[in-house]
């Protein structure tokens, strides 16, 4: 079973897992597929896919082979995608930061 409070947390400190989610969110690729698609080193990707699929959130559909796997989103990595997009953390956090430069502004 996966921890999706665990996946998420996992998933927001690195812009990398997060494009690679939001990449084979669309259809199952290959390392080197997501890599073209994301400008995101082929090494980078592999590392970061190995990590998602540990947690759950990516599953290899190609197990056996040693080259050309594919990899594809799991249910887990579906809800932590639509955890991402859906509450917009860093949204919340910029406003709260343009609301203290506000405050600050006004009571130097």
């Amino acid at each position: 079973m996966v921890d999706i409070s665990s996946a998420f947390a996992m998933v927001m400190t690195s812009k990398v897992r997060q494009k690679i989610l939001i990449a084979i969110s669309k259809k199952p690729m290959r390392p080197m597929e997501i890599a073209k698609e994301t400008k995101i080193k082929q090494s980078n990707v592999s590392v970061a896919l190995s990590e998602l699929e540990r947690k759950g959130l990516v599953s290899c559909l190609t197990p056996d082979k040693l080259a050309w796997k594919v990899f594809r989103i799991t249910e887990a990595g579906i809800e932590v995608l639509d955890m991402l997009t859906n509450d917009r953390p860093f949204d919340f956090l910029s406003t709260s930061k343009k609301h203290l430069a506000l405050a600050d502004k006004k009571n130097p």
